[in-house]
């Protein structure tokens, strides 16, 4: 994999880290220990997707049953996931966040109408009492409704990766770890964005796997540790800016 890699250990757990980009404007001015943001939107793709193409016949078989498969829905992941996903983002020493009841249980959160996804784009999750929203000036117009300096919206990509063995296409031996790819969006009142971040992270730790598909009963809650670990790698990115 092309970028800059190093090797991290948070919380007691190794994560590989990597494809971290910003994406411009970065507007210093629009954080501080004094501004407030409110997260108004957490969405993932649809999909658990399996990386790499090392697929077994043994996986294949798995991928059959009710078992294990190479595509798994996302939902559960995210829902279970969000509340980690915020309380890292809400760590910042550079911007206080709103607490989500009071942004989901507001007057102009509950009557915003949602964002049409586009037809084409393959349809995304929302976690529990979310909505989907993209436009920059309904998110001023939410950030200023909500009494904030600004809004943020998360995307977040689940998957998986297979490391060990592949014997002969036919079997496989090794485990299986999460793949998270994250993205969080800052807006301004005006609808401007103020700072974009893009993240991508291997989780070491995995579960042990005779084929290279993914019982996701059994990676859920590495799932859940490597969103937290990279929601947090957000948040060291606002602090390198911030320097």
């Amino acid at each position: 994999m092309k970028g800059m890699w190093h090797a991290v250990v948070l919380s007691g757990l190794m994560i590989i880290g990597g494809c971290a980009g910003l994406t411009p404007p970065f507007e210093k001015q629009a954080f501080g220990s004094e501004k407030i943001y409110a997260v108004v939107s957490i969405y993932a793709d649809k999909d658990i997707e399996k990386e790499g193409d090392s697929e077994t016949l043994v996986g294949t078989y798995k991928a059959l049953s009710d078992k294990a498969a190479y595509y798994h829905s996302a939902e559960e992941a995210l829902n279970a996931s969000a509340p980690r996903i915020r309380r890292e983002l809400a760590s910042s020493n550079h911007y206080r966040l709103v607490p989500e009841r009071r942004v989901l249980t507001d007057a102009a959160y509950r009557r915003v109408e949602p964002d049409v996804q586009a037809k084409l784009a393959e349809e995304r999750h929302l976690a529990s009492g979310y909505k989907y929203l993209w436009d920059p000036q309904k998110l001023g117009g939410l950030a200023r409704d909500l009494r904030a300096d600004g809004v943020v919206t998360v995307h977040v990509q689940y998957g998986y990766k297979f490391w060990g063995t592949n014997y002969a296409k036919i079997t496989a031996k090794g485990k299986t770890s999460p793949v998270i790819r994250m993205t969080a969006r800052f807006y301004d009142q005006n609808g401007q964005p103020v700072w974009n971040y893009s993240t991508k992270k291997y989780l070491v730790e995995g579960v042990p796997s005779m084929g290279d598909a993914a019982d996701l009963d059994r990676l859920q809650p590495l799932m859940v540790k490597a969103s937290g670990l990279t929601a947090q790698a957000i948040v060291a990115g606002l602090d390198r800016r911030m320097k």
